[in-house]
């Protein structure tokens, strides 16, 4: 609420319209932005890309002190069982998403405990066939970011590594913040600080 900044991107996107940048935004006086750097709560925000009604989604901006879960999903949040590839398989691509245990009564007790945490939920699916994750997620879980595996080949880190390369990024980004890591334990490797 508060009104709307129209903002061109430095560089051009990619082929399938990424892009990853920092933009400068205006604080709009009489109820819009805060200041990025304050501690509070983080904004939401809807963003639209021009000429496309194809590439809206919606943004945090996360200040840059506070706490931050960052969450996996599979056999975390929901049901997947991909110890069992055949019925990790139909888990994604046959059944609907059920969650795991109780999981969504203890994100929203935090939710609700701690106003100010924000979500950052990670996945290492390519993010081609993100949406039905993105849509469980916001359904059951608390509001927050999002990360998937993108399809970039150019980067051997990123392809290799996907969840400590987009671990990095993060603590990179935001290095005053406290960070509570939940994964399996075959993450164990880079869910850790």
């Amino acid at each position: 609420t508060g009104g709307n900044q129209i903002i061109t991107l430095p560089n051009p996107t990619t082929e399938e319209g990424d892009f990853d940048v920092f933009v400068q935004l205006q604080n709009i006086s009489g109820g819009g932005l805060l200041p990025g750097n304050t501690t509070g709560p983080p904004q939401r925000l809807n963003v639209y890309a021009s000429s496309t009604e194809e590439g809206n989604a919606t943004s945090y901006l996360v200040p840059t002190e506070g706490m931050t879960v960052v969450s996996d999903i599979d056999d975390i949040l929901r049901v997947t069982k991909i110890w069992q590839p055949a019925e990790g398989l139909n888990n994604t691509f046959v059944y609907p998403f059920r969650q795991w245990m109780n999981m969504p009564d203890i994100y929203a007790n935090w939710s609700r405990s701690f106003p100010e945490m924000h979500f950052h939920y990670l996945t290492t699916t390519p993010e081609q066939i993100t949406r039905n994750y993105m849509q469980f997620i916001y359904n059951t879980y608390p509001g927050g970011s999002f990360d998937t595996r993108p399809l970039n080949f150019s980067d051997v880190s990123a392809t290799l590594s996907i969840r400590k390369f987009l671990l990095d990024k993060i603590f990179l980004t935001f290095p005053h913040r406290k960070f509570i890591l939940i994964a399996d334990t075959s993450n164990s490797d880079v869910m850790v600080r």
